[in-house]
């Protein structure tokens, strides 16, 4: 949805409505769980009644937890998240309650130290950034596996998250003959891709990433010292693994397993000017990003290499 027109609070305001609906989010989600917990024992003891009382009751409560966590979103959305955006992005299209689109995230074909058949997200953003498109969500990619439970004599699904985190495309535009992809690797992540892996010229990048691509020559052509530094500096700086694909479309998707939600109220004091400067630090990383990735002739690219850290050799 296009960003709307806002209901003016004080910060005394907007501070008092975004702790009383935060307070009571967190009790409903108590009692939601003791309702289940109570459903759950009731029905196993045989007090059939009782169990659809707690059954009940654990319905109502959950309403109303995601009844006053929207209420926390939409007046995030409304005061804080939506001037922060602006001064980031221009044409800015906000839509909380969806994350980037599925197809998105499997076109990157991302490579990860795990498997993934799912994909949710929330906050999903869309703008434009010195010119160039972008968007970026919230992300949880989840495997879910079949199994049957001899318990219930029923077949039932078991959903594992692999990563939350943050996801970004941009269209960067570099065109290259096929893709490029960068995972913080592991060992084992280097054993499976032996024979497709690229070892850089810098030992610093060659120990951090994984660097897979069809063309060496071309992943070496593109990952200049530079952009090399950049990409080790945003790294450090996140709070997450960091996993990137260059697209031959020009494409360039991020995905961070920062482990957290991104313009969330979280916890302490709700604070209006310190959560709209934590949503400004947690946007610039992403732009920082992009910024410093630009292809050689781009404009900005003097004021990027200017803020670019040394290589590390």
């Amino acid at each position: 949805m296009l960003m709307k027109e806002k209901q003016t609070l004080t910060k005394e305001q907007l501070t008092a409505a975004l702790g009383k609906h935060r307070a009571l989010s967190v009790v409903f989600k108590i009692l939601t769980c003791a309702a289940g917990l109570g459903t759950i024992l009731l029905f196993s003891g045989d007090s059939t009644p009782l169990a659809v009382a707690c059954l009940v009751l654990t319905f109502v409560f959950g309403y109303q937890m995601g009844k006053h966590g929207q209420a926390v979103k939409t007046l995030l959305s409304d005061h804080i998240v939506s001037d922060a955006l602006r001064e980031v992005l221009e044409e800015v299209e906000y839509t909380p309650s969806r994350g980037i689109p599925s197809e998105l995230v499997e076109a990157a074909g991302m490579v990860f130290p795990f498997e993934y058949n799912g994909s949710r997200g929330s906050d999903y953003i869309r703008g434009v950034y010195h010119g160039r498109k972008v968007a970026l969500s919230n992300i949880t990619l989840y495997q879910t596996e079949s199994f049957y439970s001899e318990e219930r004599s029923a077949w039932e699904e078991r959903k594992e998250k692999q990563l939350q985190g943050q996801w970004l495309v941009c269209d960067l535009g570099n065109a290259l003959s096929g893709p490029v992809r960068l995972s913080e690797s592991t060992s084992a992540l280097r054993r499976q891709h032996k024979n497709d892996s690229v070892e850089t010229e810098s030992a610093a990048f060659h120990g951090r990433f994984l660097v897979t691509a069809a063309s060496p020559q071309e992943a070496k052509s593109l990952l200049t010292p530079r952009m090399m530094s950049s990409i080790l500096a945003a790294a450090d700086r996140s709070s997450g693994k960091v996993y990137l694909a260059f697209l031959p479309d020009g494409r360039l998707h991020v995905a961070v397993n920062s482990g957290r939600d991104l313009l969330e109220l979280g916890a302490g004091k709700a604070d209006p000017p310190r959560l709209r400067q934590r949503f400004l630090d947690e946007l610039h990383w992403f732009t920082d990003l992009i910024d410093a990735l630009l292809p050689e002739d781009a404009p900005y690219r003097e004021a990027a290499d200017a803020a670019a850290p040394a290589v590390q050799e």
